[in-house]
């Protein structure tokens, strides 16, 4: 299977993630949806067309949702409408959100369409399902799919050979994971487990890329992160892990080191020599003053 390489041009991976995996994204999180879709034709986001829908991103709000459109695993040319809300904090008008979006997105295509919620904060708890709206006796209840990732087991995400599974385990490890030390064996360790899988090439450096993104290391341990992935490529463990742009950046890093510790004497010398003219002129001033 071919899957989209990652940018690193958006201020969100999610969004990313969701075009480069989809369909490994479906399957884990939404399986019973996964089931009906007739993975031989080709899917289209519309992340365009959902963008004019919606008018949130006029106000300066930055949602994560995407809009596919993909066909039914019934042998006819029907098609229909997924739309997809990564949600990382609590919002008590997430419901909401979601219920308005789905009427302006029927409103547009008059399209069967199936709402989706990932949830991707630390709250277990906080997994709203339904918008409810109630007048006089009229009513109306909106329910959508959901998934809550904390709430996935890891010991199932780890013997899972679908691909997805492990960008779950690097978002579980960025949010749960504060020791630098684990969060670096975490990413060293997911090399080693996803050639273990036997996942074709562009695969690993489509899922490495992600983890790279969301895993953050602080600089130090980023340049021995690096070491050790270079260790592994002449081991030939992971030969297609370190790329150039990573040996740029730790020869960079090295480099800008060098340069700053070599300034910062300088500037210090500098400092150093400005101050001691500066005292060397007081004293003067003041023995001149006792003399006079």
């Amino acid at each position: 299977m071919t899957h989209k390489n990652l940018k690193t041009d958006t201020d969100n991976p999610w969004k990313e993630a969701i075009e480069a995996f989809f369909k490994d994204f479906i399957e884990l999180l939404f399986s019973d949806v996964y089931q009906h879709i007739d993975w031989r034709r080709k899917w289209t986001f519309l992340d365009k067309e959902l963008q004019k829908i919606t008018k949130d991103s006029e106000a300066g709000k930055k949602y994560v949702d995407k809009l596919v459109k993909a066909y039914l695993k019934n042998g006819d040319e029907k098609w229909f409408l997924i739309h997809i809300e990564i949600q990382g904090y609590e919002d008590k008008n997430f419901t909401k959100r979601m219920f308005e979006y789905f009427y302006r997105i029927y409103d547009k295509y008059q399209k069967d369409i199936v709402s989706m919620a990932v949830f991707t904060d630390t709250n277990p708890n906080y997994q709203p399902t339904i918008h409810n709206i109630e007048f006089l006796g009229c009513k109306h209840s909106f329910e959508f799919l959901t998934s809550k990732l904390i709430n996935l087991k890891w010991e199932e995400l780890e013997t899972s050979h679908n691909p997805f599974a492990v960008v779950v385990m690097a978002h579980l490890t960025s949010v749960l994971e504060k020791d630098p030390v684990k969060r670096k064996d975490f990413k060293l360790i997911t090399i080693r487990m996803l050639k273990r899988k036997g996942f074709e090439k562009d695969l690993i450096v489509a899922i490495f890329k992600f983890i790279d993104w969301l895993v953050i290391l602080p600089e130090n341990l980023e340049i021995e992160y690096v070491n050790e992935l270079e260790k592994l490529e002449k081991e030939e463990v992971m030969p297609y892990i370190t790329t150039p742009e990573r040996v740029g950046y730790k020869r960079g890093y090295e480099k800008g080191c060098e340069v700053g510790i070599e300034k910062g004497i300088e500037k210090g010398i500098e400092k150093g020599i400005e101050k001691g003219i500066e005292k060397g002129i007081e004293k003067g001033i003041e023995k001149g003053i006792e003399k006079g």
